[in-house]
């Protein structure tokens, strides 16, 4: 198929200008499709996986002897619910494992090339995910929770895969519009979960819960199927001549590599580690609550979901789909916020602006019955715009030569940090009940964190025009780093997929 349609994928015998590397952009989109559905499934299944873990109530508990037993229907008539810190777990270990294998990753795709990590990590995910489903079927929480560790392994590290490959096909054209369509594409496997998950979890009924998470398993082996399309494409460009490898010695091996440093991490200026506690501080506002969205809008708006009574089949959809507006938003805007952030700057403007739009929206759900839409709209607006600013913002400020480093630094301290806010939101839920207002004290937790991310952005807001404004200045891109001509590979030298992806 590949030889018969390279007569326009491939003109002037050059893959990497035609059509070709559309097609590879369009497979490293998918690598990650199935592990996004999968770490927002247990948000969509919150009171599916509370209540079919949950243990049986006795018969003077149903008379009203225990108040923490509720219906639990299809899976007991009453049970205690599995406690919303257990459930929080779920995102704690994927959180952790992630920070920990991030940085491992990247320096994996460096040495053996993203062909082969594509298939790997995309492996684990899909490894992670069945662990996860069989867990549910013989109703032990341990198999759950390994799951979702292999899961945090594959998931972060193909994260960095698809990063590396879109700066290896993309370098010096069209590089922004590329990573904008990859988070764009990212943002549909989320999406997907919200709008489809609950009515196919009652359409296959009975067993539902598990049917719904042998689905989830079914898109995580389309992404390894998109990781061999991608392995045979990047193969057939290497027969083309696009990633020639060098014949002497292992292709790039010859060529001296930097080694990693620890004490280069100490030459980072301040204005760095203040931005990383902005981004710590406000993704900390935005995962661990979407992850009890639909929880919350079920209780406050509906009067049923976890600690209350079951909600019926509309609801439950309503719920899960309303809470995904974040991830909508930011799946339609975020290449016009990156497209600001690369034309006028001001990017920290932009992350104070984000954080305020974040304070906003939790004061306006936890205070009002205005419909979630309005608060989930104004989290979504400054869920995007902070991501535009935060993330390019690190090659800003530091060398060249350890930015991937530096993102592997802020990478892992954010999940570090939101795995351990998602447990002390599943405490504070557990511990400190408001069953007036569902999740008021739990909003004051997330208050807390947007305003502390608000006080860093205005901190980095003076420091950075201290240092010469190099954060809000536009068009921050050097001529030099703009390729004035391409010239074909030659037969002694060409692109080897074991060069550096990742500084």
């Amino acid at each position: 198929l590949l030889n018969n349609i390279s007569w326009w994928l491939e003109p002037a015998g050059y893959p990497q200008m035609g059509g070709f590397r559309y097609i590879v952009l369009t497979f490293a989109c998918l690598l990650t499709f199935g592990n996004y559905y999968s770490y927002d499934l247990p948000s969509t299944l919150e009171t599916d996986i509370r209540s079919y873990f949950g243990s049986p109530c006795t018969s003077n508990a149903k008379d009203g002897d225990n108040n923490t037993c509720v219906p639990c229907l299809p899976y007991f008539d009453t049970c205690e619910l599995l406690s919303s810190e257990s459930y929080n777990t779920l995102y704690l270990v994927y959180a952790w494992v992630n920070a920990a294998l991030t940085l491992p990753g990247g320096i994996l795709v460096d040495k053996i090339g993203p062909s082969k990590t594509a298939i790997i990590y995309a492996a684990l995910v899909l490894v992670g995910q069945l662990l996860f489903t069989l867990g549910v079927a013989i109703t032990n929480f341990i198999p759950v929770i390994a799951g979702r560790v292999l899961l945090g392994i594959g998931g972060g590290s193909i994260s960095v895969v698809q990063a590396a490959i879109i700066a290896r096909w993309f370098k010096g054209k069209e590089l922004a519009v590329a990573f904008g369509i990859a988070l764009t594409a990212s943002r549909l496997g989320s999406m997907l979960n919200f709008f489809v998950t609950t009515p196919f979890l009652h359409a296959v009924e009975p067993s539902g819960l598990e049917k719904t998470l042998f689905f989830s398993c079914g898109l995580c082996l389309f992404s390894v199927i998109c990781a061999f399309i991608y392995a045979l494409l990047e193969k057939r460009a290497k027969k083309l001549g696009l990633n020639k490898e060098k014949e002497a010695e292992g292709g790039s091996e010859d060529k001296p590599k930097k080694r990693f440093q620890f004490k280069a991490i100490l030459s980072f200026p301040s204005t760095f580690w203040v931005l990383c506690v902005c981004l710590i501080m406000f993704y900390n506002t935005v995962f661990p609550f979407i992850a009890d969205a639909p929880d919350f809008i079920k209780q406050k708006f509906y009067d049923c979901g976890s600690n209350i009574k079951p909600c019926n089949d509309s609801i439950a959809f309503d719920a899960s789909v309303t809470a995904g507006v974040p991830y909508y938003f930011s799946a339609v805007f975020s290449p016009l916020a990156g497209a600001f952030a690369d034309r006028f700057g001001r990017r920290t403007w932009m992350i104070a602006l984000g954080s305020i739009f974040s304070v906003a929206s939790f004061a306006i759900a936890s205070s009002t019955s205005i419909t979630p839409i309005a608060s989930l709209i104004i989290l979504g607006a400054g869920y995007t715009i902070s991501a535009a600013a935060l993330w390019p913002s690190i090659p800003l400020l530091v060398d060249v030569s350890y930015v991937g480093t530096a993102v592997g630094i802020a990478s892992a301290l954010q999940m570090v940090s939101v795995g351990v806010f998602n447990i002390l939101v599943g405490y504070v839920q557990d511990s400190f009940p408001t069953p007036v207002n569902p999740y008021f004290n739990t909003f004051l937790l997330l208050l807390t964190s947007g305003g502390i991310a608000l006080l860093f952005a205005i901190v980095l807001i003076l420091l950075d025009f201290k240092r010469g404004g190099k954060l809000n200045k536009g068009k921050v891109v050097e001529p030099s780093d703009i390729p004035t001509k391409i010239n074909s590979p030659s037969k002694e030298e060409g692109m080897s997929e074991t060069d550096p992806l990742l500084s």
